[in-house]
């Protein structure tokens, strides 16, 4: 039961222990490397060679709705022990995914003023790129950056990688989880420019995979992290529409 579930000296904050099965382990290990690299390079000569006549957009919405399907068959039961701690913790829940929010917020700010200290002009091709494929279908976009990214990425980055590393060392579990969750948004813009300085775009992700992180190290839910993601990419769609719109 609840009240069994020890609570660490910190409060308001659960001992982790959202754990994987073996099973579930290797599934996130061997479709890891297939999402990340595999697949975005797969998909758009895949389109390109059978003449389908696929859009940007349509390429992106294959790509993650097909790991969400898969996710959800192979990660199902893990989602279900994962949604029952959410019940139970429901209030630190939401004050983690409003908490979180916050510190992306602020951890940006500090990120920006440091690039400016620095001198150093991060020009973020992701970020562009959604904004692009906004403006062609907003729908599709929504449907992919909302609901369907952040359900594939956090069982991978957080559960996975996080979850994995947590058990034996804290810190390089978020270091990590942090480093290869930037690293992800940014590496193919590094190979299609032909310069590794690309990746350094990798640092404004920072902020969002620290706290993608804490969230689930707070609560021991991996649904905290995804509605936390879930609530920033609403946030930044809404913000494109907007400006858009203006």
């Amino acid at each position: 039961t609840e009240s069994e579930k020890p609570m660490d000296e910190n409060l308001g904050r659960y001992v982790f222990d959202d754990t994987l099965t073996r099973g579930e382990k290797i599934f996130i290990w061997i479709y890891l490397p297939i999402h990340v690299l595999v697949l975005p390079l797969g998909l758009g000569s895949l389109a390109a060679l059978t003449g389908l006549g696929l859009s940007e957009i349509d390429c992106n919405l294959i790509y993650y709705a097909l790991g969400a399907v898969l996710s959800f068959i192979f990660l199902r039961r893990f989602f279900r022990r994962s949604f029952d701690r959410l019940c139970d913790r429901i209030l630190p829940v939401v004050f983690s995914v409003l908490l979180g929010y916050m510190i992306i917020g602020a951890l940006s700010y500090v990120v920006s003023l440091a690039s400016s200290l620095f001198q150093v002009e991060l020009d973020n091709f992701n970020n562009n790129t959604v904004e692009q494929l906004a403006g062609t279908s907003y729908g599709k976009t929504m449907a992919m950056a909302v609901f369907l990214a952040p359900v594939v990425e956090e069982p991978l980055f957080r559960a996975g990688i996080f979850g994995t590393i947590r058990k034996k060392h804290r810190v390089w579990a978020y270091a990590a989880s942090i480093l290869l969750f930037g690293l992800y948004h940014v590496w193919q813009y590094a190979i299609a420019y032909s310069d590794p300085l690309y990746l350094l775009m990798a640092l404004e992700y920072i902020p969002a995979g620290f706290a993608l992180c804490w969230a689930y190290d707070r609560t021991g839910s991996i649904w905290t992290p995804i509605f936390l993601h879930m609530l920033v990419n609403w946030l930044s769609m809404t913000a494109i529409t907007m400006s858009q719109a203006g």
